[in-house]
């Protein structure tokens, strides 16, 4: 089952710097308004506004750091501002949302770390580069137990349902493999529909709706998608990083799919093990094998990105870009491209061998509404400082 890079025919590309300044740059997003401007998270609770031209502008479109949990500075940490994502209908409603990680809120359970929480926010009537904080209403919210593992990605698909990635609260035993818990799942939503006392709506086909398990519930088994993609062709597409045994991961999204943790055999992880021998746990469980994985020869934390649907690099077109976090001594980021072999499984290859200088980390990956993709790294691993850089991903010696 351990894939191993293939050779794949790619193209010569390089990265061309557009923006620097940004403590954790983690995401960049673009309404799909025809004003080509783009929107950059950084994990501190910032959101800024790249225009066309490749200038910020000098104030943020969102500062919500005084609501966030305080973050640590001294080792990284998976919580903060973590997502943005825009409404299908934002041209007409300027309606956006994010996830954030906030102190325990006043009904919390004893024991609560943090709150995760989505909210849905509006633009400013009178200024469409900034964001009305007033305008917040919070949709549904998450109380970990733990400082692990919040996940955070936030994304619409085409019927116009917010989909949400939980990481497990680092309980797996407890949260991973159970169908009433929303932590380790992909959970998915109808925010312009209220039922009942929540501030959303179940959509009738979730997999779990009038059986046992969560109505919100679309996929389960995950530790901590971090990062979580779609595509028209290829759909939902999520990161998982390696953890002991288990190895880096890209799983293609299922409605009602267990993803195997923590209950994927040890064996399946060995190099001459066949998919078709990992299709169910010891305890008889059907499990969704990833469509592609890598070692630790190559790296341990995988950071998931996009398929390439931009027109300045048409032989990219279809090949799904992702890479290797690469602060492991010796084991540097890597950015890699992707295609799709039999039976659902995907073959990779690097498509940037040594992109940064040393110490210099893949944080995320952007893709604004033109299809183009974009490179987010930070010195090290740590919430402080302005290293932050974003790249724009272009041919070679343009």
């Amino acid at each position: 089952m351990q894939a191993q890079e293939d050779e794949l025919a790619l193209p010569a590309v390089e990265l061309r710097e557009v923006a620097r300044g940004f403590t954790a740059p983690i995401g960049l997003v673009s309404p799909d308004d025809e004003t080509h401007r783009r929107f950059i998270v950084d994990q501190i609770g910032v959101i800024w506004i790249l225009m066309p031209d490749d200038t910020l502008l000098e104030t943020p479109f969102l500062d919500i750091q005084e609501r966030l949990v305080e973050l640590r500075t001294t080792r990284n940490d998976p919580r903060g501002l973590l997502s943005l994502v825009f409404h299908p209908g934002f041209v007409d409603n300027g309606r956006f949302f994010i996830f954030y990680t906030t102190p325990p809120h006043p009904d919390a359970p004893d024991g609560t770390q943090y709150t995760d929480v989505v909210a849905e926010m509006r633009i400013e009537l009178a200024d469409p580069n900034r964001a009305d904080l007033a305008s917040e209403r919070i949709v549904i919210q998450f109380d970990h137990q733990t400082l692990e593992h919040s996940g955070g990605q936030l994304l619409f698909s085409p019927e116009g349902y917010l989909y949400i990635a939980l990481g497990d609260d680092d309980r797996p035993a407890e949260t991973a493999q159970n169908i009433e818990s929303p932590f380790g799942g992909i959970l998915r939503i109808n925010v312009d529909e209220f039922s009942g006392d929540l501030a959303y709506s179940i959509p009738a086909d979730n997999p779990f709706v009038d059986s046992d398990g969560l109505d919100e519930l679309y996929a389960k088994g995950f530790r901590h998608p971090w990062r979580m993609s779609y595509d028209s062709e290829f759909g939902f597409l999520v990161s998982e990083p390696a953890w002991t045994f288990r190895a880096s991961e890209i799983n293609q999204i299922v409605s009602g799919g267990n993803y195997g943790w923590n209950i994927v055999p040890r064996t399946c992880y060995e190099v001459e093990i066949v998919v078709a021998d990992c299709l169910q746990s010891a305890e008889g469980a059907s499990l969704v094998p990833p469509v592609l994985e890598y070692d630790n020869d190559i790296g341990r934390i995988v950071i998931g990105g996009y398929v390439y649907r931009g027109s300045a690099i048409p032989e990219l077109q279809g090949h799904y870009i992702f890479g290797e976090w690469g602060v492991e001594v010796q084991k540097g980021a890597r950015i890699f491209a992707a295609q799709p072999v039999a039976q659902g499984r995907w073959q990779f290859t690097s498509l940037i061998e040594r992109p940064f200088r040393g110490g210099i980390t893949l944080w995320g990956f952007g893709q604004d509404a033109a299809g183009e993709l974009y490179v987010m790294t930070m010195l090290g691993a740590t919430l402080k400082g302005t290293s932050g850089i974003i790249y724009q991903l272009v041919p070679t010696n343009t």
